[in-house]
């Protein structure tokens, strides 16, 4: 979980540093700032990947265009693998992968992201933001005067900006042709299939679902509540890592607690 703003229409890094220092709890570990011609970006930092040298905003090579990010790309090493052949990447933090992939095939590039997020580019003359396809990372975004203003949370806009709006997920945004659906969610007609089918397909799926979120320079924990939900997540976490912690939160003496230490134990 990390911080990210953006003020577009004019360059304020005053009001960029209010608003990071609203959401300081979402990144207590690191912050940056950038501003150019029209546009300033600012970010708080959560450090999982690339602790040391994933500092943000991140530069392409020739420093014209800055990105902030939140979230996870998982798919960022397949992603590294093909634009190293034509980028120097700075870092290892999955987040260098979008600006880089942006240089190459523009605002499309969107829809070859597999993963949680919402960042925002620019080069100082256009900005560019998006969202994920069902909107896991919030982006909201609103009016200051001529200006538009970015953040991750509605209350760091509160009293800083008018005509709020939340970035709808499954979008993206560019300053010079405004927002565009990138991905709609599939509906699927039902299927009479064997029950065997159904369960081993659900197994499939969580597997998948839930190794690809693992990525992480740093340890991970779980919050683990004792229900189904979370002791499988946790049950199948901890089948592909060495240590898993889990947290628990409740009433002493409850029956969540008890049946988390159960899943805990086991």
């Amino acid at each position: 979980m990390c911080g990210i703003t953006a003020i577009w229409g004019g360059n304020d890094p005053a009001l960029a540093n209010q608003i990071m220092g609203s959401l300081i709890h979402r990144g207590p570990d690191a912050s940056g700032i950038t501003s150019r011609q029209r546009a300033t970006l600012g970010h708080r930092r959560l450090s999982i990947m690339d602790p040391e040298g994933g500092r943000q905003p991140i530069f392409s090579e020739d420093k014209t265009i800055a990105i902030v990010a939140n979230g996870e790309i998982y798919n960022f090493a397949s992603l590294k693998e093909a634009l190293s052949m034509t980028h120097q990447f700075s870092t290892s933090s999955d987040s260098e992968v979008p600006l880089h992939l942006y240089e190459d095939v523009g605002g499309n590039m969107v829809k070859d992201l597999d993963g949680m997020f919402a960042f925002i580019l620019t080069n100082g003359h256009e900005l560019f933001a998006a969202r994920d396809p069902v909107g896991i990372k919030p982006l909201y975004y609103g009016n200051s005067g001529r200006r538009t203003v970015f953040a991750s949370e509605l209350k760091a806009l509160s009293g800083r900006a008018t005509n709020v709006k939340e970035f709808p997920p499954g979008n993206f945004f560019h300053t010079r042709t405004g927002f565009h659906k990138y991905r709609h969610i599939p509906r699927a007609e039902p299927e009479e299939r064997p029950i065997d089918h159904w369960t081993g397909l659900i197994r499939e799926t969580l597997e998948r679902a839930i190794t690809k979120r693992l990525m992480s320079d740093v340890p991970l924990g779980a919050f683990l509540s004792g229900g189904l939900d979370s002791s499988i997540i946790a049950a199948v976490a901890r089948a592909h890592m060495n240590e898993l912690h889990t947290f628990s939160v409740g009433i002493e003496g409850s029956r969540d607690l008890e049946a988390s230490r159960v899943v805990a134990q086991h």
